[in-house]
């Protein structure tokens, strides 16, 4: 089945990620729910864009008798779910993993913390519209802490065939947050041949920002070029780069502008949680009205400018 690997059936997470060293997409699958079928397939777009392998996790709580039944049976689960989305699967390099933890987060989080992970991805809650991201239980305790990019896939992803056309990046210029949110969307932006879409907000009310903002679009434009690596860099320059500057309320402002978009890449601070950043004035509310699938960025898991 599209060259997939099984779970190893020794007991422990770090028996089964001894060999986990090379750059792996993560996505948390929760059997019980449809949705799972959101998150492997943006998981899988995303695999492809980073040439990274995908591991698809199922999360059970450990019992003492009966362990190896309960890890068996979600075993067989994922690989039964993994079977219905061959062709989403296909030629990737995927790893299907059953690890026992007190919560799903709690799993996503260590399993993280021990391989080299290119994002960890979970799908919208079932309350979410179609084509729009809602967080559910396990995304806000998973967003509570860690390093590690988070990708929440809208309600009904699955049914999409014609991956990241539209890819946005909410930039504020000047802020590491941002800068590190445009230099990783650019490189997916160049892997899909996607569009990049610079999205800069400021409330007209706030006069200390709109003097900030008192630019053009096509300076801002050329300000995202600068930071992705001047005017000599190549890559830079033929980018499908265009940008725009948004007035009103940020959150507003930018979930009517992911209604166009495929993917929309936002930055967050890295000296705090990252749940702390999200429920804050602009991304936090965008995790339960963006229109497209949505990437967070720590600042510490940014690519730097020649990755």
């Amino acid at each position: 089945m599209c060259g997939a690997r099984g779970a190893s059936t020794l007991p422990g997470m770090s028996e089964q990620t001894a060999g986990m060293s090379e750059q792996t997409v993560i996505v948390g699958v929760n059997l019980d729910r449809a949705t799972y079928a959101d998150a492997i397939a943006l998981g899988a777009l995303l695999a492809r864009l980073t040439d990274s392998r995908l591991t698809l996790v199922s999360a059970f709580k450990p019992q003492r008798t009966t362990h190896d039944a309960v890890k068996r049976e979600h075993e067989r689960a994922l690989q039964r779910a993994a079977q219905r989305l061959d062709g989403t699967l296909g030629g990737l390099d995927v790893q299907r993993l059953a690890l026992p933890g007190a919560s799903a987060a709690e799993v996503l989080h260590e399993l993280a913390g021990r391989t080299a992970t290119e994002a960890i991805v979970v799908a919208s809650s079932r309350q979410a519209s179609p084509g729009h991201v809602q967080l559910g239980s396990v995304t806000q305790h998973l967003l509570d802490g860690g390093a590690a990019r988070v990708a929440v896939a809208p309600l009904a992803f699955a049914g999409r065939e014609d991956g990241i056309r539209e890819l946005g990046v909410a930039y504020a210029p000047g802020t590491p947050e941002s800068d590190g949110a445009l230099r990783y969307g650019a490189r997916l932006a160049e892997r899909a041949g996607a569009a990049l879409r610079v999205l800069s907000v400021y409330d007209p009310a706030d006069r200390l920002l709109v003097r900030e903002h008192a630019h053009s679009e096509g300076e801002l434009a050329a300000h995202a070029r600068w930071v992705l690596g001047g005017a000599s860099d190549q890559q830079a320059r033929d980018l499908k780069l265009t940008a725009s500057l948004l007035e009103g309320d940020p959150v507003e402002a930018l979930a009517q502008a992911s209604a166009a978009l495929d993917l929309l890449v936002v930055g967050s601070r890295g000296h705090e949680p990252l749940r702390v950043v999200l429920v804050g004035k602009t991304a936090g509310p965008l995790l339960h009205r963006a229109a497209c699938a949505l990437l967070v960025v720590p600042v510490q898991a940014s690519p730097g400018p020649g990755r």
